[in-house]
């Protein structure tokens, strides 16, 4: 899903938060969080509603693509 990781990015980055303390709040492995990154995986659903309640941001900053 080449669209969540441009967005995780662009997110952790609004937000400054370190691939390491998401991974910390979400419960994951550092691993995992530099998968979902690379776009090599993608979260569950279950780690992805986590992943918008730490970042607190909403479905559509995640899944969404931005036009320009």
């Amino acid at each position: 899903m080449k669209v969540l990781k441009l967005n995780l990015k662009k997110v952790m980055r609004s937000r400054h938060i370190l691939t390491n303390d998401l991974a910390k709040k979400v419960g994951v492995s550092i691993t995992t969080v530099y998968f979902w990154k690379s776009g090599k995986r993608t979260p569950t659903l279950f780690n992805l509603e986590v992943l918008m309640n730490v970042l607190d941001c909403t479905p559509g900053e995640l899944l969404i693509l931005e036009e320009k």
